[in-house]
């Protein structure tokens, strides 16, 4: 079972509340997304900056069972990245 999850390595999203200078600043993010596809359900454009100081974002939930990073709704990657569009591009299918 898998005990910790992915860090977002980086996010281009910049116009996510969440995002300072390609860090993600959210405790934790959930990826979702549409079969075949998946992206930061946490992505919230809004005219403020939230979040963590620090920029060290985890994956908390991941609903693409279809995976193949998807361990127990966790994310068994080492890190992931998140496109400007809020699509997570490390999101690789079974």
């Amino acid at each position: 079972m898998t005990t910790a999850t992915a860090p977002v390595s980086t996010c281009a999203a910049t116009a996510c509340a969440f995002n300072d200078s390609q860090s993600c600043t959210a405790v934790a993010i959930t990826v979702g997304g549409v079969t075949g596809s998946a992206s930061c359900t946490t992505f919230a454009e809004l005219d403020v900056r939230a979040g963590l100081s620090d920029g060290r974002g985890q994956v908390g939930a991941c609903h693409r069972v279809d995976c193949v990073h998807n361990s127990n709704l966790l994310c068994s990657a080492s890190g992931i990245e998140v496109a400007d569009s809020a699509a997570c591009t490390t999101y690789e299918a079974r």
